[in-house]
């Protein structure tokens, strides 16, 4: 004996989502419902549509930080060229790209330096003007909401014994691993700083003539020379 069918035309399987699914950005918290409605045309009769029970899923907290610029030892997103002693200011924006409020922890690495930085601080840069005031102390981690991003500016300082080329790397990572994913951590933000040859400065004085008599004039010639390997920054001369 033949069983009849149940389900003789299977006309659409429909899943419908309440709320956006796996939606970037999607705040920690959010609660999300899916439910699934199966329409057919059971044998001799008319169309049915049977709902599902609502399913709810709750959005976790998700921590992504973020640096710019970007830059590796190959390409650094900045350069700076100094003479020994001087120092920079690095300029970066931290951002949190998560989905709920979290503290980055900071930290500058050094690796593959020719020489190893006097200073390595990090500060927030309160008022944006790109310099490090007297109230902008150093940090050493920042609390962002979510979307959230502030200036950061790193103070580097050099010796005079250094040379070559440092590859600084600004790196965030979250405080509290909540997700277990990876992209918690952004450590791709090199910037180059390096440091030259000092220049060597004379200065000569000449009288013409060299000798002169009460009431006459002479010329006095001042002349500044750079004897050494580098360039020198622009010079001032004052004779009293």
């Amino acid at each position: 004996m033949r069983k009849p069918s149940v389900l003789h035309t299977l006309t659409a399987l429909i899943l419908t989502l309440v709320g956006p699914a796996y939606a970037a950005g999607t705040p920690a918290g959010t609660v999300i419902q899916n439910s699934a409605v199966l329409e057919f045309t059971p044998e001799g009769g008319p169309p049915t549509s049977i709902p599902t029970p609502p399913v709810e899923t709750t959005v976790t907290a998700v921590c992504a930080a973020s640096v710019l610029p970007n830059g590796t030892v190959a390409a650094p997103g900045q350069s700076f060229d100094l003479l020994p002693g001087e120092s920079a200011v690095l300029r970066y924006v931290v951002g949190n790209s998560g989905n709920a409020g979290n503290t980055l922890n900071l930290r500058v690495s050094d690796a593959d330096s020719q020489f190893t930085p006097g200073t390595l601080t990090i500060h927030e840069d309160l008022n944006g003007n790109g310099q490090i005031d007297a109230n902008e102390p150093a940090i050493t981690a920042l609390r962002l909401a979510a979307d959230e991003t502030r200036p950061v500016l790193v103070r580097v300082t050099t010796a005079a014994a250094n040379r070559g080329s440092a590859y600084l790397n600004l790196i965030a990572d979250c405080a509290t691993n909540t997700s277990g994913r990876p992209g918690e951590t952004d450590d791709d933000n090199v910037a180059r700083v390096r440091v030259g040859e000092p220049p060597a400065l004379t200065l000569g004085k000449t009288f013409t003539p060299a000798v002169i008599r009460p009431g006459q004039d002479t010329l006095v010639t001042l002349t500044a020379r750079n004897t050494g390997q580098g360039a020198s920054r622009p010079v001032t001369v004052t004779d009293f």
